[in-house]
């Protein structure tokens, strides 16, 4: 591996685990829950499914990532639209 990579690489990680530290000190005032699926590692399709809403007839949502290091993301929040999407992952 060159150093070029190597230094890449050691910038994603810095950033993920400071987006992570971020969003771990962060309060969340609404009610919100969010489902995350498994990362995709090199490329292997992951997927999670969530509830549209918190209402007893909601529908299924689904959120799929096949890219490298990614796993998919659904936040459903009281009384707002189902937010989803793919984030960084190592592991």
């Amino acid at each position: 591996m060159n150093s070029r990579r190597k230094i890449l690489l050691f910038f994603v990680l810095i950033i993920a685990l400071a987006t992570s530290a971020i969003m771990a000190l962060g309060t969340n005032p609404k009610n919100c829950r969010t489902f995350s699926g498994p990362c995709t590692g090199f490329g292997s399709r992951q997927c999670v499914t969530a509830p549209e809403s918190f209402t007893p007839d909601a529908a299924i949502i689904e959120q799929c990532c096949n890219g490298w290091h990614q796993y998919p993301w659904i936040e459903v929040c009281e009384g707002e639209s189902a937010k989803k999407g793919c984030g960084f992952c190592f592991w």
